[in-house]
């Protein structure tokens, strides 16, 4: 979970900072030119948010809400995001992606990625399959500048590493009976990971492990034989 501390105080030398974790760091300082701090939580905003403020009237400084800070940092406005032209969150995935049929990995789009991130890395799993969680995607060294992967394509730097088909590359659905969840996971990491491609689940884990900045994921749908 993400760190999220306010500190807050008043008299001439007061300051509010709020840490929300990468990317988003604020202190606003009463010396600070008017709107410097307001303009910049602006940017970060989502689309048709408002920001609440309060003029001061007394020294012309733009004092911002406390509790707005709060309430972005806890609703996750900050955070990486994935998501998907193909399919909706939660709902099923393109025929085209299963195993059977095309086999192709649906479009991804990224955003949002965190200042500092060196690389992204990504996992497609099945945690539904009758052995246990069933890796069908490994993807490391993504460029942190990527914003979407399409279908039978990834970034000439990216590697993939061995699924559970014992194949390095993406494999779809193959849900034997009834209905599986997919989740797509997505890694923001702060260094390159020196994996040779072919490397498997528990290989990427390790490497991963203390380079996470942020984490996003998106979950599809697969019916065995149906539509």
């Amino acid at each position: 979970m993400k760190e999220q501390k306010l500190i807050a105080g008043g008299g001439t030398g007061a300051r509010m900072k709020i840490d929300c974790s990468s990317p988003f760091q604020l202190t606003h300082k009463q010396s600070d030119r008017s709107g410097t701090a307001a303009a910049g939580i602006a940017r970060a905003l989502p689309s048709g948010m408002v920001l609440p403020t309060i003029a001061g009237a007394m020294s012309g400084r733009l004092l911002i809400a406390p509790f707005v800070l709060v309430f972005l940092c806890a609703s996750g406005a900050f955070a990486m995001k994935l998501s998907s032209p193909s399919f909706s969150d939660g709902h099923p995935l393109p025929r085209a992606c299963g195993y059977r049929e095309e086999n192709q990995n649906p479009e991804l789009r990224i955003s949002r990625v965190p200042g500092g991130t060196r690389s992204l890395a990504l996992i497609m799993e099945d945690p539904d399959a009758p052995g246990g969680t069933f890796v069908h995607w490994l993807v490391w060294n993504l460029p942190p500048t990527t914003v979407k992967l399409l279908p039978g394509k990834l970034p000439s730097e990216a590697r993939t590493g061995r699924n559970d088909f014992g194949n390095d590359r993406y494999d779809g659905p193959a849900p034997p009976s009834g209905t599986h969840r997919y989740f797509f996971r997505l890694f923001a990491l702060d260094e390159r990971l020196a994996l040779a491609p072919g490397a498997g689940r528990r290989e990427l884990e390790e490497a991963m492990r203390g380079h996470v900045l942020d984490e996003a994921s998106l979950m599809g749908t697969f019916a065995a034989g149906g539509s």
